[in-house]
């Protein structure tokens, strides 16, 4: 599995932007008051586990920093500029960084399982 990621890098790359981008849509363009509309952060689960466990550690700090950065300026825009107020920021960076956490965990522990300890 984790050569067959290697080797298809474009599809890798394409689902990781698209789950990437999905979250910032729902956001900043639909602007939808959803009841569970913060539940779209949750798409960057799948971009933490591809990159995790196909680039390991690297992969892994990778997702954490670029999931980060875009939810703190998708936050940065949805307040500043809509003047929306921080009505899910604590939820949404909670889960960014749970997310964060659990990409670096995955990283890790795939670069042990190619090690084969």
């Amino acid at each position: 599995m984790i050569r067959f990621l290697k080797n298809h890098l474009f599809l890798l790359c394409t689902l990781c932007v698209i789950f990437y981008t999905l979250p910032v849509v729902f956001e900043l363009v639909l602007r939808r008051g959803w009841v569970f509309g913060n539940a779209v952060w949750y798409a960057y689960v799948f971009p933490a586990i591809l990159l995790g466990y196909s680039f390991g550690l690297k992969g892994g700090i990778f997702n954490a920093l670029f999931g980060t950065v875009l939810a703190l300026a998708v936050e940065y825009f949805e307040t500043h500029l809509y003047a929306g107020g921080l009505r899910g920021a604590v939820d949404t960076l909670l889960m960014v960084g749970l997310t964060a956490f659990m990409s670096v965990g995955i990283g890790y522990m795939a670069d042990i399982f190619k090690k084969g300890l």
